[in-house]
C-alpha cells in the first residue's frame, strides 16, 4: 500500500532548518491563502485553547458540537470551563441549526456548517491539512499540518476572517503556543507539492465513482482530505453494503466507526438522527502515491456492491433502466447480474426520450 497523506508528509519533510524568523515564515504561508489572515500555531491543541481564550468564545457562551465531536475535541473545551450541547447532523452530516453561542463544526473531510445568524462559526479540521487556497466559510478554521511525527510538534494553521480577531489571538499566544518556524518552512514545499498530488487522486476517485457507480460524493475545496466520502442510496442496507465493498479487498471505511457519536451526546439524548446519518456513508482512502491501478481498485468495490444490491447509477435512473434491459439481453430474463432496487424509467421511454433529444439537435 502507499503511504497514507499523513505518512507522506511526515517522511518527506527534512530537518528543520534553525533560526527562521517567524514573521517570514507565516508570511510565506499567508501568501497561498489570498488575502485571509493566516496565523500558524505549535499543534491543534494549543490552536483549540487558543480560539476559546479568544472574544469570539465569550465568558460563559455555549457552544454548540456535532453529536459525533470527537474525544479530543470536547476534552479542549471542557479544559476551557466553556458550557457545550451537542447537535445532530442531517443527512449531509452538515451541523445546520443552532439557537445562538459558537457553532463549533468539525466536517472531518465532508460538508460543514453554514453561518447561521447570531452565531459565531468555528470549522474545525483538527484532523486535516489544509488545502491550498481554501476560502474560509466561517469566523476562523482549523488545520493540521503534520510537519512532526509527535503531536504536540506537528504544527497546525488558523485561517480567520477577521483582521481583528487574528491579532486578538495573537495576543493571546503563550511561549508554548509558538511553532518552530524552521520546521514549518522546511514543510511549506513538502506539502505544496503533495497537496497538488493529493488533489489530482481525490479528484479521480470521485469522478469514478460518480461515473461508474452513479452514486453521490462529497470532498471539500477547503481541506486536503485523506478521502473521498460516498453516500449509500436508501434503499440498499448500509451493513450489508459496507461489508460487500469490504469483501472485495476495497479500502473502505464506515462513517459510524471512522467518527462515532460521542457518549455525552447519546446522555444527553442526542444523536439517534446523526447515526442513521452516519450509516450512510463511507470513506474510500485516497494517498498520494495511488496510480491509476490502486484508484480503479479503489472505485470497483463501490461499483461491485452497488451491483449486487441493485443501486447502480441511483442517481441516473434512465441509464439504469438501459443498463439492467441489456442484462436481460446478454443473461435471459432469470440472471441475477443486476436488477435496479428502485423506481426507473422505461427503456422505451428512454429511447424516445433519447431520440427526441436527437431530433432537437
Amino acid at each position: 500500500m502507499p503511504p497514507t497523506l499523513a505518512e507522506a508528509l511526515l517522511t518527506s519533510t527534512q530537518a528543520a532548518q534553525i533560526g527562521r524568523d517567524g514573521e517570514q515564515v507565516q508570511s510565506q504561508w499567508q501568501a497561498l491563502f489570498g488575502a485571509q489572515p493566516v496565523l500558524l500555531v505549535r499543534n491543534v491543541i494549543r490552536a483549540r485553547s487558543l480560539i476559546l481564550r479568544s472574544r469570539l468564545c465569550a465568558e460563559q457562551a455555549q457552544i454548540i458540537l456535532p453529536a459525533n465531536a470527537t474525544p479530543a475535541l470536547v476534552q479542549s473545551i471542557q479544559r476551557a470551563l466553556q458550557p457545550y450541547s451537542f447537535a445532530e447532523l442531517d443527512e449531509a452530516l452538515a451541523l445546520n441549526r443552532a439557537d445562538g453561542g459558537v457553532v463549533w463544526a468539525q466536517p472531518g473531510g465532508i460538508a460543514a456548517a453554514g453561518r447561521q445568524p447570531g452565531c459565531a462559526l468555528v470549522i474545525d479540521y483538527g484532523e486535516c491539512a489544509p488545502a491550498p487556497g481554501a476560502d474560509l466559510q466561517g469566523d476562523v478554521a482549523l488545520y493540521r499540518l503534520f510537519a512532526a511525527q509527535e503531536a504536540r510538534e506537528a504544527g497546525a494553521l488558523l485561517l480567520f476572517r477577521d483582521e481583528r480577531l487574528l491579532r486578538h489571538v495573537q495576543s493571546l499566544m503563550q511561549p508554548e503556543d509558538v511553532p518552530d518556524y524552521g520546521r514549518l518552512a522546511t514543510h511549506l514545499p513538502v506539502w505544496q507539492a503533495l497537496a497538488r498530488r493529493q488533489q489530482t487522486v481525490l479528484a479521480a476517485v470521485a469522478a469514478g465513482v460518480r461515473e461508474a457507480a452513479g452514486f453521490v460524493v462529497a470532498t471539500l475545496a477547503d481541506v486536503l482530505a485523506d478521502a473521498v466520502l460516498v453516500q449509500i442510496p436508501e434503499e440498499a442496507p448500509a451493513s450489508a453494503f459496507y461489508a460487500y465493498a469490504s469483501a472485495e479487498n476495497t479500502p473502505v471505511q464506515w462513517m459510524p466507526l471512522v467518527r462515532p457519536l460521542h457518549y455525552a451526546a447519546l446522555r444527553s439524548g442526542c444523536g439517534i438522527a446523526t447515526q442513521r446519518n452516519l450509516e450512510r456513508w463511507l470513506a474510500l482512502p485516497a494517498a498520494p502515491g495511488y496510480d491509476e491501478e490502486r484508484i480503479r481498485h479503489t472505485v470497483l468495490g463501490i461499483v461491485k456492491a452497488a451491483e449486487y444490491l441493485g443501486v447502480r447509477w441511483r442517481t441516473d435512473p434512465a441509464h439504469a433502466a438501459v443498463y439492467a434491459a441489456l442484462m436481460d439481453e446478454l443473461y435471459g430474463s432469470q440472471h441475477d447480474a443486476y436488477r435496479p432496487n428502485f423506481p426507473t424509467i422505461s427503456c422505451a421511454a428512454h429511447s424516445a426520450q433519447r431520440s427526441l433529444e436527437q431530433c432537437r439537435r
